[in-house]
């Protein structure tokens, strides 16, 4: 084990042998960090997480308590900019919340412009790759082989399915699905099923367990209508411009119109459509 000076280990904490631990580096209670791990520089890491061998936590990285890095992944690494020169300077780092997976070979990007954020109880299941400056909310779950591009967002409860290519600057809606292989290069409107841009059905499976979570069954049914007729309205503007691009004020009208709770209306009012 090769550990360089100011390091804190906290107590319960098992490091393997052949890992590398960079100095200014912080490690809370009860982790379990795995043989030919590296930790690099000015890492904070809290406590009961679990990080598997072959697996690289970059520099100005911070990670919460409880998460799971399988084997190979390699977490805030330097960020890759198109228009810009490729340089090994340090740019803005990652903050990882608590109680999220990443499974095997996933990368996820420093950031470059500010911090990457990933903040809590979200899935990344194999061979993602998310690029500088994405900020993931929470219970987010990407499929095998997602590639999100730099600066995009992705709110509550969505699902990317595997290997769905997402255009920098998106914004991917609460409780949306984005169609397995699909390519997303417009917002996704949440609580809706896009494939290749097209919104061609309600998410179903995310709506109906946010009723039985969070409402009645007779609020659902409410609910459910409603979430129809903006479902309607965005397929109906699609049809008239060629361009497919929806006028959001007009989108945001409709929905202030209709009778769904305020709390599911944020969720349109948040993605900034």
């Amino acid at each position: 084990m090769n550990i360089r000076k100011n390091i804190v280990i906290g107590e319960d904490t098992v490091i393997g042998e052949n890992t590398v631990i960079g100095e200014n580096t912080v490690i809370g209670e009860n982790n379990v960090i795995e043989e030919t791990a590296v930790i690099g520089k000015n890492v904070k890491i809290g406590n009961d997480n679990f990080i598997k061998g072959g697996t690289i936590i970059y520099e100005n990285t911070v990670i919460g308590n409880n998460n799971i890095f399988l084997e190979d992944c390699r977490i805030g690494i330097l960020p890759v900019m198109a228009d810009v020169d490729y340089c090994l300077i340090e740019r803005g780092g990652l903050s990882i919340g608590n109680n999220n997976l990443f499974h095997i070979n996933t990368i996820i990007s420093s950031g470059y412009y500010d911090k990457t954020v990933i903040e809590n109880n979200n899935k990344f299941l194999s061979e993602i790759h998310i690029s500088h400056d994405n900020l993931v909310h929470n219970n987010v779950t990407f499929y095998p082989r997602v590639f999100s591009a730099g600066l995009v967002e992705f709110f509550d409860y969505a699902n990317i399915g595997a290997g769905a290519y997402i255009q920098q600057r998106s914004k991917i809606g609460a409780y949306s699905m984005v169609g397995m292989n699909g390519v997303v290069t417009r917002n996704v409107i949440p609580f809706m099923v896009c494939i290749n841009n097209h919104h061609i059905r309600l998410n179903m499976k995310q709506i109906n367990a946010l009723i039985e979570r969070d409402f009645s069954d007779e609020d659902g049914e409410d609910i459910i209508f409603n979430l129809e007729m903006v479902l309607r309205y965005i397929q109906n503007q699609r049809k008239k411009n060629s361009h497919g691009k929806i006028n959001s004020i007009d989108l945001l009208d409709v929905i202030d119109s209709l009778s769904l709770p305020d709390i599911l209306k944020i969720n349109f009012i948040e993605l900034d459509i």
